[in-house]
C-alpha cells in the first residue's frame, strides 16, 4: 500500500504542544493522588531535553539523537516524542518506531501512545517490501489503534486512521464492522453512510447496498457517488428499468461529476447504443481526463462506432493512466486484422507498445 505520510510530523508536533502542557498537570495530579502516571522527565534528564528541543528545533536531528537515545529509559513524554520525530526526520523509521514503542510500554493507558505509535508504524509498513515483516507491522498497527480507540472510545481521529488502513489494503470486511462502530459512537454522519454504501457495493451485498444508499442519500442528496450504487444494485438484482432510471437521474443531476456521467456511459454501452454511450463518456471525460475508466469507455464506445482513430487516442490514454488496458488495444489489433484494416492493425498494435512502457499508476 503506497500511503502518504508527509504530514505525521506535522501531527506530532502539534501533538507534543499539547502533551507537554498536559504532561505536568497530569503528573501533578497523579501524584497528589497517588495514582500511576505519563512518563515525565527526571531533574538529570530535563536540561538534556531541553537542549534536545532547541536542537531540534534548528534541524539538528543527530544532536537530538546523542542527547536522548542514551536515556530512553528515563525520558518524559515530550523527549520521546522528540527524539522519534529526530529519527524520522532522518528517514530513519524502525528507530522512529523503536522510540514509539518505548513510550507505549511505559504509557500504555494514554490513548494518544497507541495513536502515535500507529501511525509510526503505518510509516514503517510504507517502506517495508517483506511480505513477513508486513503482515508483523499491519497487525501491531491494528492493534495500536484499536487500543487507542478503546482506551478513548469517542476519539475520532483514531477510527479514521484504522478505516483508511482497511479501505487502502481492500480489507472491506473489516472496514464494514468499523463503520458501524463508528455510526453507532458518532451517529449517522454523512460521510459514514456513503462508505458504508460504497462498500457494501463493492462487496456485492446487494439488498445491504439498496438499504443503506436510501440513507446515504437522505442525509447527502448533493453525493452522486450513492445514486449511482443504489442504481447498479438495482440493476444486477434484475429490476434494470429501476436501476436505470436512477443512474439517468444520477446523470442529469450531477454532470460534471465524473462517476455519473461514466456510470451512464456504460449502462448505454451495456445495451448496444453506441452513439448515446459516447456522448456521456465524453462528458465524464471532460469532469476527469485522468480516470482511467472513462477514457477506455469512450475508446471502447468509439471503436464500436468504426471511429477507429479517435478512439484509439482515448484508448492509449486509458493504458497510460492504467496498464492493464493494453490488452484492449491489442485485442482491437487483432480484430482490425481480421476486417482486412492491416494498416489500422498496425497503429494499435504499435499504440500498445508504447503505452506499455508508461508507469502504472
Amino acid at each position: 500500500m503506497a500511503t502518504s505520510f508527509r504530514f505525521f510530523r506535522i501531527f506530532l508536533a502539534s501533538l507534543l504542544a499539547l502533551i507537554i502542557h498536559q504532561a505536568s498537570s497530569a503528573q501533578e495530579d497523579a501524584e497528589l493522588n497517588d495514582r500511576p502516571s505519563s512518563p515525565v522527565a527526571t531533574k538529570s534528564t530535563s536540561k538534556r531535553e531541553a537542549q534536545a528541543r532547541r536542537a531540534l528545533n534548528t534541524g539538528q536531528n543527530k544532536k537530538v539523537i546523542e542527547l536522548l537515545n542514551p536515556y530512553t529509559d528515563q525520558l518524559s513524554v515530550p523527549g520521546y516524542l522528540d527524539l522519534a520525530n529526530a529519527y524520522g526526520n532522518m528517514n530513519d523509521v524502525e528507530n522512529e518506531v523503536r522510540i514509539l514503542r518505548i513510550l507505549n510500554d511505559r504509557d500504555k493507558d494514554n490513548y494518544e501512545s497507541h495513536f502515535v505509535l500507529g501511525h509510526g508504524l503505518l510509516k514503517w509498513l510504507d517502506e517495508t517490501k517483506d511480505e513477513n515483516k508486513r503482515k508483523e507491522i499491519e497487525t501491531s498497527l491494528v492493534i495500536a489503534f484499536r487500543e487507542a480507540i478503546k482506551l478513548k472510545p469517542k476519539y475520532k481521529p483514531a477510527y479514521d486512521s484504522l478505516l483508511n488502513y482497511f479501505v487502502g489494503t481492500n480489507l472491506n470486511y473489516e472496514a464494514r464492522q468499523l463503520l458501524t462502530q463508528m455510526v453507532a459512537q458518532f451517529g449517522a454522519r454523512p460521510e459514514l453512510l456513503n462508505d458504508q454504501c460504497r462498500l457494501y457495493s463493492i462487496d456485492g451485498y446487494l439488498n445491504q447496498t439498496i438499504e443503506m444508499c436510501k440513507k446515504a442519500i437522505a442525509k447527502s442528496r448533493n453525493f452522486a457517488d450513492n445514486y449511482i450504487y443504489l442504481g447498479q444494485a438495482h440493476i444486477e438484482k434484475g429490476d434494470d428499468a429501476k436501476g436505470g432510471k436512477i443512474i439517468r437521474l444520477a446523470a442529469k443531476k450531477f454532470p460534471m461529476a465524473e462517476i455519473a456521467q461514466w456510470a451512464t456511459g456504460k449502462y448505454y454501452f451495456d445495451k448496444g447504443n453506441f452513439p448515446v454511450s459516447t456522448r456521456y463518456f465524453q462528458a465524464a471525460v471532460k469532469a476527469n481526463p485522468n480516470q482511467d475508466r472513462s477514457q477506455l469507455g469512450l475508446g471502447k464506445s468509439l471503436y464500436e462506432e468504426n471511429n477507429y482513430k479517435i478512439a484509439l487516442k482515448h484508448l492509449v490514454s486509458a493504458c497510460k493512466l492504467n496498464q492493464a488496458h493494453k490488452e484492449v488495444i491489442l485485442i482491437s489489433a487483432t480484430d482490425l486484422r481480421l476486417k482486412k484494416q492491416s494498416i489500422l492493425a498496425d497503429d494499435f498494435k504499435r499504440a500498445s507498445y508504447s503505452c506499455g512502457k508508461q508507469t502504472t499508476r
